[in-house]
């Protein structure tokens, strides 16, 4: 909601809920949905040349995906542990993705490499695209 209210282009890539980091979706609707490299390609150009930005959201393949419920529960107890630790800014990430870790038994890991892995597939893809577009 922030990013939409700075005008911000939220975007699903083949997905209708925006992904949740290690889990396929967060239950939260994304706004837009695109499908192709050549959408995410078209849309992204049209933004530039208006001098704006999307964020794309690209969810984990499905074969590595966590479940959601199981991340939420790790992330919220990882939250409540920052909280009260006192620890804030910059340095609630590297505290929240060490307890997820934790709590996952480091099942996240691989899934994290996974995601690494179709984020830059997929970021190939659409920079090919504009690449043809031009």
């Amino acid at each position: 909601e922030h990013l939409e209210m700075l005008s911000v282009p939220v975007i699903g890539y083949q997905c209708d809920e925006f992904p949740m980091f290690y889990a396929r979706s967060s239950g939260l609707p994304a706004p837009l949905r695109l499908d192709t490299p050549e959408a995410v390609a078209a849309f992204v150009v049209e933004r530039l040349t208006w001098g704006g930005g999307a964020l794309l959201g690209v969810p984990v393949p499905v074969v590595d995906a966590l479940a959601s419920s199981a991340i939420q529960g790790a992330m919220n107890g990882a939250l409540e542990r920052a909280k009260a630790a006192g620890i804030s800014g910059a340095a609630v990430t590297p505290f929240v993705l060490a307890e997820i870790s934790k709590a996952l038994d480091g099942r996240n890991i691989p899934v994290n490499l996974s995601l690494s892995e179709n984020n830059a597939r997929v970021a190939g893809q659409v920079a090919a695209a504009i690449s043809n577009l031009g």
